[in-house]
């Protein structure tokens, strides 16, 4: 069973870019990483995906994203074309690969910041990826 690297993902990009970057990344998977139903519901200020159970980030080594009631829901105030940033909770097994997450950011041109605290083998991560290139991947390995 693996340690897992908790935190937070951030999504920077236009709400077309965060909208298509999110559902063709995310995708719903059961405990034994079988596909499950996901639903989206986008009524013009507001995009909802509705899980059957845990969201995964295709592409990744057991990138998650875990809510009680498996439910993600931002709402967009602004121009299409205005910026936006979303936030979501995160979790992946042991450490957190900033090159898996390359590749997403390049082919859907968002930028990208995952803060996690693992706590088994004593580490913060912080990873910073702007317009497909890491600007930042820091790993503090603390003592208790």
């Amino acid at each position: 069973m693996p340690n897992w690297a908790e935190g937070t993902i951030k999504v920077r990009g236009t709400k077309n870019q965060i909208i298509d970057y999110l559902s063709d990344t995310l995708e719903c998977v059961d405990f034994l990483g079988n596909d499950m139903k996901i639903e989206i519901l986008d009524d013009g200020t507001t995009i909802t995906f509705k899980g059957e159970d845990v969201f995964y980030f295709k592409g990744t080594q057991r990138g998650f994203v875990r809510t009680e009631d498996n439910i993600l829901s931002f709402d967009f105030w602004g121009e299409p074309e205005t910026i936006e940033i979303i936030e979501m909770p995160f979790k992946q097994a042991w450490a957190v690969e900033a090159s898996e997450f390359v590749k997403l950011s390049k082919k859907h041109g968002v930028d990208i910041k995952i803060f996690t605290f693992e706590r088994g083998m004593g580490f913060t991560q912080e990873i910073e990826i702007i317009k497909g290139k890491i600007t930042r991947n820091k790993t503090i390995k603390y003592e208790n």
